[in-house]
Parts: structure tokens; C-alpha cells; sequence
């Protein structure tokens, strides 16, 4: 997908909306075991833009198809996934804003899960959990710089393998539990 053009649709409909905090919302939901597709991924998408059911049929399919998107990337173990934000033809402070509303709509969807409580409990996923925390909270006051962008590109990495570890990590909890689980008959 493309921020650009999902940034003006955004814009169409009107009202303030931060992509980045909407892609981190959404991926945030999907780490925490939330399966985004068909209507109920249509009902996440319409909530949290605040659109009535039926309206804008084209962002609302985009959106799904973002998060469709965003899931196969995490269900590869080939590190494909990605986080969408501006591209490097923005300001440094453009782009360090999107990631800092990235990693808060992340927390804020993850929140919306029954992982958050799980990941909390291991001491790496709470370090993991405060590090996005800090990030979300980062001063957007920077020069650009050869430093400032090698340190944008670092913490983008950081982020983004973090949410894939995050991810893997739930999974294999939650697979654990189910194993452990007594049979039903």
C-alpha cells in the first residue's frame, strides 16, 4: 500500500487521522491474535475511522486490504514485514512523527487483545512493551542529519523486528497453551 494515496483518502473523508497510528493500531490487534479479516476486519476498519457501516467503501476496502496485507507479512518468517510510513522523500520530523504514532497505535490495538496480559508477563515483552512506549513519547525536534537519519533508519529496524519477534512469540505462547490444554471430548 502507499502512504501517500492512503493519506489522501484519509484526508477525503474528512477529520483528523494519522495513518501511521491506524497501520500500528491495526497490526497491534493482528500480534495480539485478532484475525482482521471478511466483516470483522471491515467493523475494526469502520470504528476506528468513525464510518458508518456502507460508507466509503473504497478507504474501508483499502484499509482490509492493508491489514490482509500486514498479516501475510507477519506469517512469513522471511523478516518481509513492513511498517507503513512515509517515505524518505518527507521531512526526518514527518517521518519520526508517523513512527512515534505508529508505535502508540500499536500499544493502544495490542491493548484491545487478551495478548497484552500474556506479553507482559515475560520480562524480554515488557522490555519490548517499553521501549515502543519511549518511542511513541520521542521529541520530534530534529535537524536533519546524516545522524538523525541513520537514527531514525535504526529505530525503524528496532520497531519493526520487534513487532515480528512480539508476534512470534505470542503465537508460540498461544500454541503452547493449546497443546497444554486438556482434550474435550
Amino acid at each position: 500500500m502507499n502512504w501517500n494515496t492512503l493519506l489522501q483518502q484519509l484526508a477525503d473523508q474528512g477529520g483528523e487521522f494519522r495513518l501511521g497510528e491506524i497501520h500500528g493500531h491495526l497490526c497491534g490487534r493482528l500480534v495480539g491474535g485478532h484475525v482482521l479479516v471478511g466483516s470483522s476486519g471491515q467493523r475494526i476498519v469502520e470504528n476506528l475511522l468513525n464510518i458508518q457501516s456502507g460508507e466509503s467503501p473504497e478507504l474501508i476496502g483499502q484499509m482490509v486490504d492493508l491489514m490482509q496485507q500486514s498479516y501475510r507479512q507477519l506469517e512469513t518468517s522471511t523478516f518481509g514485514f513492513e511498517l507503513l510510513l512515509p517515505d524518505d522523500d518527507w521531512a526526518l520530523a514527518s517521518r519520526l512523527e508517523s513512527l512515534a504514532d505508529w508505535c502508540n497505535g500499536f500499544l493502544e490495538g495490542l491493548g484491545h487483545t487478551l495478548a497484552a496480559s500474556e506479553l507482559s508477563k515475560d520480562a524480554e515483552m515488557r522490555e519490548i512493551l517499553v521501549d515502543l512506549a519511549e518511542i511513541g513519547n520521542l521529541s520530534l525536534e530534529v535537524d536533519e542529519s546524516n545522524e538523525n537519519e541513520a537514527y531514525y533508519t535504526e529505530l525503524y529496524e528496532y520497531v519493526r523486528v520487534a513487532v515480528m519477534n512480539l508476534y512470534a512469540l505470542f503465537r508460540a505462547s498461544a500454541q503452547d497453551e493449546a497443546e497444554d490444554a486438556p482434550e474435550r471430548h
